[in-house]
């Protein structure tokens, strides 16, 4: 009896002990049926097309179509190991009346799926705010441990007033803080919000130093009062 591979019978070679499998590629429309009815893994694959193009299937790259189907999928679970990779692309790709009509879009497709009717968030929206207290988080250990490391002295004079962190280093950072010290050893690069400008100077994120208090925060975030508070 001949197995099945996605629903299609696969041929067997009578006269060799050996097996041909032949898989059927699904489609795209294939995919987008079973995503509706709540397949994660036929809502990722779907996405991932989208976002870099197959030239199997000839779809072509659609950066809107690919935050639908990916976020679905990881609004139902899937763990993404280039997650914050992609919130980062999606957020400099797409303008905020393409977000706002993505998410209705998104929300009418949910509306359908028992496990997330409901839900109202976008998935690569509503994670951003994890990635931003992980960023704030590693440059206020990198700069504690710089601190320990160097006299009790910080790679530069820091603010008493919350100021912007320059994500370049030299002149071109005269009114921002520029802890480009920190990078190699301390911490591998500058941290940059995920819906930061690609063509601001500032990492969108904020740093004081007051009273034996170091204070990083995440002005941009969806939660209120995002912030890494450190003694020193």
């Amino acid at each position: 009896m001949p197995v099945t591979v996605f629903g299609a019978a696969t041929k067997t070679a009578s006269s060799s002990s050996k097996v041909s499998v032949q898989v059927t590629v699904q489609t795209n429309a294939q995919l987008e049926a079973k995503a509706r009815k709540g397949d994660i893994d036929a809502a990722y694959d779907l996405g991932m097309r989208y976002y870099t193009g197959d030239t199997k299937t000839k779809t072509k790259k659609d950066d809107k179509k690919a935050v639908v189907w990916l976020s679905l999928a990881i609004l139902e679970g899937k763990q993404v190991a280039n997650q914050y990779e992609l919130e980062t692309y999606f957020s400099q790709h797409l303008t905020d009346k393409d977000r706002d009509t993505l998410t209705d879009e998104l929300n009418a497709i949910m509306a359908n799926i028992p496990a997330l009717r409901g839900r109202t968030d976008i998935s690569l929206d509503a994670t951003q705010d994890l990635q931003r207290k992980k960023d704030i988080a590693a440059v206020a250990d990198a700069l504690i441990k710089y601190y320990s490391d160097h006299k009790k002295k910080f790679p530069v004079s820091l603010p008493k007033k919350l100021t912007d962190i320059c994500r370049v280093s030299g002149p071109d950072c005269k009114t921002f803080v520029n802890i480009g010290d920190l990078l190699g050893q301390y911490i591998k690069a500058l941290p940059i919000d995920p819906t930061a400008k690609v063509d601001s100077k500032s990492t969108g994120y904020m740093i004081s130093a007051d009273k034996g208090v170091l204070t990083i925060t995440a002005p941009k975030a969806n939660e209120k009062n995002v912030k890494v508070v450190r003694s020193y």
